[in-house]
C-alpha cells in the first residue's frame, strides 16, 4: 500500500486518472443522504446530479450499502443510514468526464460533487481508495505497479504505509 502524500491536483490528477485505466476498468461515486432516506432522496447538488447524469451510460450498478472503499458508515440505534454506490465503467471517455468535474481527488465531496472517487480492478478489488473530506487517500499496487505510476505520474506524491 502506498500512501499519497499530498492531493493530486490538476495535471497529475489527470495523469493519474489516464494511469490507472491501465488497472482499473470501473470506479465509484457515493452519495450519502440523509438518515432513513427513501428511494429517491439524495445529498448530491446540482453539479453532483450533472456529473451523474454525465455519466450515465457508464453506469454498472447503483447498490445501498454501509461501506465503501476506505469508508464505513456506523451504526446507531434506531437509524437506518445507508449510502448509495455507483459504480461505472472506466475508460478514456469518463476520464474525461472526471477530468472536467474536478481539479483534484479530494474535491469529490458532497453536495458539490459525488463522494469519494475510488478506482477499481477488473476484480472489483479497490486499486485507489479516497476519502476526500479527510483528505486521504492510498493505492493498493504491487511494487511493479508502483513504479509504472510513478513513471506515468511524475507529480504524484507516494510514501511507502507502514502499519503501527
Amino acid at each position: 500500500m502506498l500512501d499519497i502524500t499530498s492531493e493530486p491536483r490538476d495535471e497529475t490528477y489527470r495523469a493519474l486518472l489516464h494511469a490507472a485505466t491501465r488497472w482499473c476498468d470501473q470506479f465509484v461515486l457515493v452519495d450519502v443522504p440523509s438518515p432513513n432516506f427513501g428511494e429517491h432522496d439524495s445529498q448530491f447538488g446540482p453539479r453532483a446530479k450533472e456529473v451523474i447524469a454525465a455519466l450515465v451510460d457508464h453506469l454498472v450498478s447503483v447498490q445501498k450499502s454501509k461501506s465503501w472503499p476506505g469508508s464505513t458508515i456506523g451504526e446507531k440505534p434506531g437509524v437506518d443510514t445507508y449510502a448509495r454506490i455507483y459504480r461505472f465503467r472506466l475508460d478514456e471517455r469518463a476520464v474525461e468526464i472526471l477530468s472536467r468535474a474536478a481539479n483534484g481527488l479530494y474535491a469529490w465531496r458532497q453536495p458539490t460533487l459525488p463522494r469519494d472517487l475510488s478506482l477499481l480492478r477488473s476484480d472489483g478489488e479497490p486499486w485507489l481508495v479516497n476519502m476526500a473530506a479527510d483528505e486521504d487517500a492510498y493505492l493498493q499496487v504491487t511494487l511493479e505497479e508502483a513504479d509504472r505510476v510513478r513513471e506515468a505520474v511524475p507529480g504524484l506524491e507516494l510514501r511507502r504505509h507502514y502499519k503501527h
